[in-house]
């Protein structure tokens, strides 16, 4: 809104880090994750799941790291007069250099199932709510992606969020 950037993902091949960065009442906010070996002339699937206060990269079937959130950043996002950019720098020099393919927006999709979607192994524990006489066991999974870009993914069918481009630019904001 106001011609404010609300996030930006960015990828840094140098630094071999790929970037979360999301302003709060104006404060800008970085989390850099690290040895994401993005740039390496290889197709890879590319998600960033947001759930909560937690944010997870995963690259292909595997977990790169986590983080907590200061704040959940995107419950202030705002549609109403934003624009989105997809491979956009700010200026000329920071443009996307690179190959993006099938960039997709999820919502209210496990990170199980955008998992299995793309024939990973999710682990399943045999202990899942068990109680034992000194240990309780419960499976908490997260439930909501707000981001997912990489390679074509198989037949996520409903769980896509079906919007035109128009639709999703109308969204978001530089």
């Amino acid at each position: 809104p106001d011609g404010r950037r609300q996030f930006e993902i960015v990828s840094d091949g140098r630094a071999n880090t790929l970037d979360l960065v999301y302003w709060v009442d104006g404060s800008r906010n970085v989390f850099s994750f690290e040895d994401v070996d993005l740039s390496d002339s290889q197709w890879k699937n590319v998600t960033l799941h947001i759930h909560g206060e937690n944010a997870n990269l995963f690259v292909g079937c595997s977990l790169i790291d986590s983080f907590i959130l200061d704040e959940p950043f995107y419950e202030n996002l705002r549609a109403e007069g934003s624009r989105m950019f997809v491979a956009k720098g700010s200026t000329r020099e920071s443009h996307f250099r690179g190959l993006l393919q099938n960039v997709h927006f999820l919502f209210d999709t496990s990170m199980e199932d955008i998992l299995l979607s793309r024939d990973c192994e999710v682990e399943k524990q045999d202990t899942d709510n068990i109680v034992s006489e000194s240990t309780e066991i419960v499976d908490v999974r997260p439930s909501t992606t707000t981001n997912i870009i990489g390679q074509k993914t198989d037949d996520l069918g409903a769980d896509m969020c079906e919007r035109s481009c128009e639709e999703l630019s109308t969204m978001f904001q530089e």
